[in-house]
């Protein structure tokens, strides 16, 4: 469809869906009450100049798989910054609320959540034809540790740190990291009918790569393989390095695994921990890298890492920090210091403070 009348339809897609939010709205003398479009990317937005409510409609997209075939069988989401990019709009607007309405199925309790991070008051809404229903947010699900791995993965723990890559658990998975790269992970497949559970650990810098890795070496010792992959990533992932996938990708953990060795560099001490994104990551979409630190005086500090201008690093950042009391700093390379991150840092309970990392140029 042809950009500018994919555009108008939106417009009028939300100007109907805002007259089901706000009653008193007439979407067909808009004459009246007009809404002002405001700049979005992933869907359409405007205010009433009136009330200085914001309304964003959201527009899903079809993931992309990694060779860049079209994933159908992958829920449809908003792309990444979809978030911060509204909030920026908002702000600079002078909106007082912000209204995020989307197709049924499209958002959930969990963006709601996030959503509820911003200073400015906000409601969610999912839209079924033109009746359209609040979304509450829900509480964030729990995350595992290594602590609560059970004994057929636990074993794994050993190998890693063994091969000289470091354990992580991220989303219920434990992970071989070397300075933030995943080089291999436990795949854990369920009992089907009587038959037994099977763990197996893959080695490999994402899934095709796991997947070429077991169909030309199958009877590789997990070890041996894991050790091998570690050597081959620290060849490339350092400052110097020619640019090569080992060194381009997850650069938000990659400069989390340098705080962590130095806590010193952002005004903290250790011990240091990990904390797993509330998101979904991976090789693509790392996202913000989260730990535990703390300040001399023993004050908490929720330490963020983000790479690359990402707009929805604070408040995915915040949704990490949940309701405690920790200080929170995101640490950015300095030429990612833009004014829309600054705008957001500073429209979230509680503000954020912006690190610069003129030391992580890689």
């Amino acid at each position: 469809m042809d950009p500018t009348r994919r555009a108008q339809l939106l417009q009028a897609k939300l100007r109907a869906l805002v007259g089901e939010i706000v009653p008193e709205y007439d979407a067909a003398a808009s004459s009246q009450s007009p809404l002002l479009q405001l700049p979005y990317v992933a869907g359409t937005m405007a205010i009433d100049p009136a009330t200085r409510h914001c309304f964003v409609l959201v527009e899903a997209v079809v993931e992309q798989r990694e060779i860049g075939e079209t994933d159908l069988s992958a829920k449809p989401r908003p792309p990444r910054g979809w978030l911060g990019g509204a909030v920026v709009a908002a702000v600079r607007a002078g909106a007082t609320h912000l209204h995020v309405i989307a197709d049924a199925g499209t958002l959930d309790g969990h963006d709601a959540r996030r959503l509820s991070r911003v200073v400015m008051g906000s409601s969610m809404w999912a839209a079924t034809g033109r009746n359209v229903s609040l979304v509450e947010a829900v509480p964030p699900a729990v995350q595992m540790s290594l602590g609560d791995l059970g004994p057929d993965q636990a074993d794994f723990v050993s190998v890693i740190t063994g091969a000289g890559a470091t354990p992580v658990m991220e989303a219920g998975v434990l992970r071989a990291e070397v300075l933030g790269l995943e080089v291999g992970r436990v795949i854990v497949h369920e009992a089907d009918g009587d038959g037994p559970r099977e763990v197996n650990f893959e080695v490999g810098v994402g899934k095709h790569d796991r997947l070429a890795q077991a169909m030309m070496n199958p009877n590789a010792e997990v070890a041996v393989a894991l050790r091998n992959a570690v050597e081959s990533v620290l060849h490339h992932r350092h400052p110097e390095a020619l640019p090569h996938a080992a060194n381009t990708s997850s650069r938000s953990r990659w400069l989390r695994e340098l705080v962590i060795a130095d806590p010193s560099l952002v005004g903290c001490v250790g011990p240091a921990t990990r904390l797993s994104s509330t998101v979904e990551v991976d090789l693509k979409r790392s996202g913000v890298a989260a730990a535990r630190m703390f300040r001399h005086d023993g004050t908490s500090v929720l330490v963020g890492c983000s790479a690359g201008v990402d707009l929805d690093a604070a408040t995915d950042l915040l949704d990490v920090r949940n309701d405690s009391d920790a200080e929170v700093i995101l640490v950015l390379p300095i030429r990612d210091i833009l004014p829309a991150m600054t705008t957001l840092s500073t429209s979230t309970t509680p503000a954020i403070e912006l690190v610069p990392a003129v030391w992580f140029e890689p």
